[in-house]
């Protein structure tokens, strides 16, 4: 159990996350707190639009691991995950990415979220929530409700994307990142 996850937990309950660990970790959260484990690796797809990883479905949370960086040009700046919900998100859900930046990978990876028709439903722009889980950095997008909409991402099957910042930072890539689909 990573105590990241539980930084997740706490921010939608209202307690504020800040860049600290000043936040208590159960030292046994149940078996309702259980997270799925993947490596990035060893799901099929290559990450394009076209050819996404494939997740499949997710009844519980899900953390992938292991996710390259995003680097500069067109097939490496951005990389997509296809999941599906059974049900409606449950409130405090949300999806999204923790990274740990450092020189030369100074980038943050920022998430988005669509339908596979391709309308985009959320973005890291507008719906997105910085969070602090030292040393790491984590951009999410609440799904449960979704932030401008006001109800919870509904069951079916999402594109779950991310890209790196193409201007002013064109140049740098982001860290190697850890996929979060938390379900709560």
């Amino acid at each position: 159990m990573r105590p990241y996850v539980f930084m997740l937990s706490f921010l939608w309950m209202g307690v504020p996350a800040t860049a600290t660990h000043a936040y208590p970790v159960p030292a046994d959260p149940g078996p309702s707190s259980a997270i799925q484990e993947l490596e990035c690796s060893s799901l099929p797809g290559s990450g394009r639009y076209s050819d996404p990883i494939e997740v499949g479905v997710v009844t519980g949370s899900m953390l992938i691991r292991g996710c390259e960086a995003l680097t500069s040009g067109a097939a490496f700046s951005s990389r997509y995950f296809r999941f599906t919900l059974t049900d409606a998100a449950p409130q405090n859900a949300a999806v999204g990415a923790f990274f740990l930046t450092s020189a030369g990978q100074e980038s943050a990876v920022h998430p988005r979220l669509a339908g596979t028709n391709g309308v985009t439903v959320a973005t890291s722009s507008a719906d997105g929530v910085w969070i602090e889980a030292v040393p790491l950095t984590g951009r999410f997008l609440p799904i449960g409700p979704l932030n401008r909409h006001g109800s919870p991402l509904p069951a079916g099957t999402w594109m779950l994307g991310f890209e790196k910042l193409h201007s002013p930072l064109s140049s740098l890539s982001t860290p190697a990142f850890d996929v979060l689909i938390w379900l709560g």
